[in-house]
């Protein structure tokens, strides 16, 4: 993701005590004033009962302003295309090796 105007000069702490957030899918999202607010989900077993179907549990919820909102968007939705462009680029030519 690149800086917006108003962040090049604020320095990055890297925290490796931040946790992972792995999610499924997003449950919804909508928008208080100018802030884009959206809930995460995962399926996860249900181990209530014996057989219970799984569920869909909220992992956490990210609230961005808009416009960095859209930021986001656009990286992703970039390196998804850089990422089917490479999947789909022929395979290089030569000696096979196995790792």
């Amino acid at each position: 993701m690149t800086n917006t105007p108003e962040t090049p000069t604020i320095p990055l702490i890297d925290n490796p005590l931040a946790p992972d957030i792995y999610a499924d899918g997003l449950t919804g999202f909508f928008v208080v004033g100018n802030s884009l607010r959206m809930t995460l989900e995962s399926v996860r077993a249900n181990y209530t009962k014996a057989g219970a179907p799984p569920v869909r549990v909220v992992v956490g919820r990210l609230n961005m302003q808009i416009d960095r909102a859209e930021d986001l968007a656009k990286s992703i939705l970039n390196l998804v295309a850089q990422h089917k462009a490479q999947a789909s680029a022929p395979a290089p030519q030569g000696t096979p090796t196995v790792n």
